[in-house]
């Protein structure tokens, strides 16, 4: 039901399921809160999620802070004029159990991304200017699995810090399956190492095991830690603030 092509001739079981998609009685993590901070004290230069929640809103970062990878709730659009529709509009209708049709007979759909769909315009663009101009990358809560956003860790410049605040160690240098089957039966000259596949061929991925190396994992639960994190440099009552609301 999450495929494109499913979704526009069978929409029903989508929208008989939207109902507990839906991001209602969610609420910010400290960890959303710790984004907000970060904004508030001049330094975010982007928030790239693959979250569809949008509870990153929910804290006040405005919407040019924030790149949703995979799409949101935020808003719907008809798949056939592009005719924009607001969240509440959109939710109402997910309520009813009505499958929302525009005026002009095509299917509005939430700007969640289907399988079979490219991601967001948007976020390939914001890329290409922000990983080069990036200080520090830090990345909270993630497997580092699905692509092309895993590979995101790779497009900063080789000088720039990385930090992972997670629960265990992820997107580590060590060769993907992947990687690895694409070596066996693709030639090194036919690569662009620009691409997805060749980001893949050639990554070098987190490395936590020299003493001396630009990237760092603190591993335990990312929201305690961003609780940390801000007492250390003396935001502790910011942070509360922020998420007293």
């Amino acid at each position: 039901m999450f495929e494109i092509g499913y979704f526009k001739k069978h929409p029903e079981p989508f929208f008989s399921l939207a109902k507990d998609l839906l991001p209602e009685g969610f609420k910010p993590t400290p960890s959303h809160h710790f984004v907000r901070l970060l904004h508030d004290k001049g330094l975010l230069l982007r928030h790239y999620t693959q979250n569809v929640d949008g509870l990153e809103r929910k804290t006040g970062i405005p919407d040019d802070k924030i790149v949703e990878a995979h799409g949101s709730f935020h808003l719907s659009h008809c798949t056939a004029c592009n005719k924009e529709f607001p969240f509440v509009w959109m939710q109402e209708q997910i309520r009813n159990e009505v499958v929302p049709m525009c005026a002009c007979g095509g299917l509005i759909k939430p700007d969640i991304i289907f399988f079979g769909e490219s991601l967001p315009s948007r976020f390939f663009q914001c890329v290409l200017q922000d990983f080069v101009n990036c200080d520090l990358l830090i990345i909270i809560g993630t497997s580092l699995i699905v692509q092309p956003f895993a590979s995101l860790i790779e497009k900063v410049r080789s000088n720039c810090p990385r930090l992972l605040i997670n629960r265990e160690k992820v997107g580590t240098s060590e060769e993907s399956y992947l990687a690895k089957l694409i070596k066996r039966f693709t030639p090194e000259k036919d690569i662009d190492k620009n691409s997805l596949f060749g980001s893949l061929m050639y990554k070098e991925g987190l490395n936590f095991q020299d003493s001396l190396n630009r990237d760092v994992a603190l591993l335990g639960d990312c929201d305690d830690i961003v609780k940390v994190f801000a007492e250390a440099m003396g935001w502790s009552l910011d942070l509360e603030r922020i998420m007293k609301g």
